[in-house]
């Protein structure tokens, strides 16, 4: 599915111990998922992605592509051929902030239409969006002015939702413009430098799920993208849940990571051959995403999640990757489950706006609440 989402959490029935693992803890326990369902699509019916007919965005387009060509901290959701990928080259809008040919900032958006509604919400399979500054202006005293002329250049909105990067920790110019905020968590390691350091951090059960794991399996990265989809869709399945995502936006995504090579699959198998889990991470220079996962219902007493989800920790310190994210979660029996890694929290900023109450009306009609 190619709509734009936010998310909504998956709950489960898994008993825990008192550290909130069980040998059984599985990859849906440890990953968060993309809620199934665009933002508006959840609160009306079916949206489309607008396209982009204006004159001048070809410009920033390239405008948008220089920038990240030289700035490069720029997150893995903002670039440009990832969004094409997730949104399609023309159902994203980039703002642009240039003095002469200098791009100053820039801020993505993915802009979808109602009827007569435009609104902006996020895409399938990107964690993060939002403003985006130059290296050299993110002083506070700069701040403020090109996050001014960003949101000057704003289309009209009947709805704003986004989910900021963490490194955006002032959303006051956001405030003084209507916006409201929720903070939210995702689950870190860092530093990853030493795979025994980040293994000690760990708790004992999850030290002895991955021995026990590991003599049970082997991990495998030949399995094919469908015997993946397979796998991930079963973990929806279990809970009586459609997965949220086609195969075909699957394909997409990961024919642009592949290329670039920023994807691993990790599948954990036993001796018959049968695939107990499989998981997909996604990373740049900066830092990795434990991004899809998801495991055979019934064989996830195993221990695969806890295993693969190692392994692929392991992976990232391999390929000098400084943080690997969980992406999430707010949920209360998950939170545990990172912390028992010896993960931090990290906080970032939910920034929402209504500008047309009859739009806001049904979102309330529907029970969607943005924070």
């Amino acid at each position: 599915m190619s709509d734009g989402v936010i998310e909504r959490r998956v709950r489960s029935t898994d008993s825990t111990d008192s550290t909130g693992l069980t040998d059984s803890t599985g990859l849906t326990d440890l990953t968060d998922y993309t809620d199934c369902t665009d933002l508006t699509t959840f609160a009306i019916g079916i949206s489309r992605t607008t396209l982009m007919q204006d004159k001048s965005r070809p410009m920033s387009r390239q405008a948008y592509e220089r920038f990240c060509q030289q700035v490069p901290d720029v997150p893995l959701f903002m670039q440009p051929w990832y969004l094409d990928a997730c949104c399609g080259s023309e159902g994203w809008l980039p703002l642009v902030v240039q003095r002469d040919r200098s791009v100053l900032a820039v801020w993505p958006l993915f802009v979808r239409r109602l009827a007569w509604w435009r609104y902006v919400t996020m895409p399938l399979h990107v964690k993060h969006m939002g403003p985006w500054l130059h290296p050299d202006l993110r002083q506070l005293k700069h701040t403020h002015e090109y996050y001014d002329a960003l949101l000057d250049q704003l289309p009209q909105l009947a709805f704003f939702i986004q989910d900021f990067p963490p490194q955006l920790t002032n959303h006051l110019p956001f405030y003084w413009r209507g916006f409201r905020q929720t903070t939210r968590y995702t689950y870190v390691l860092r530093p990853l430098h030493d795979a025994d350091a980040v293994l000690a951090r760990a708790n004992r059960n999850v030290r002895r799920n991955i021995r026990k794991a590991e003599r049970r399996l082997r991990v495998t990265h030949h399995h094919d993208l469908a015997t993946f989809y397979r796998i991930n869709r079963m973990s929806f399945q279990r809970q009586g849940r459609d997965i949220y995502y086609s195969f075909a936006s699957l394909q997409r995504l990961d024919a642009a990571l592949r290329a670039r090579g920023q994807v691993r699959y990790f599948f954990a198998e036993d001796e018959q051959g049968r695939i107990h889990a499989a998981s997909m991470l996604i990373r740049d220079g900066n830092r990795a995403w434990y991004h899809l996962a998801g495991e055979d219902p019934a064989l996830r007493h195993s221990g695969a999640g806890i295993l693969l989800t190692w392994r692929a920790i392991r992976y990232a310190i391999g390929q000098g990757i400084p943080v690997f994210d969980f992406e999430g979660s707010m949920l209360p029996h998950v939170a545990p489950v990172r912390m028992a890694f010896g993960a931090e929290q990290e906080p970032y900023f939910r920034l929402w706006r209504y500008r047309s109450a009859p739009f806001a009306l049904l979102h309330r009609l529907r029970g969607f609440s943005p924070w």
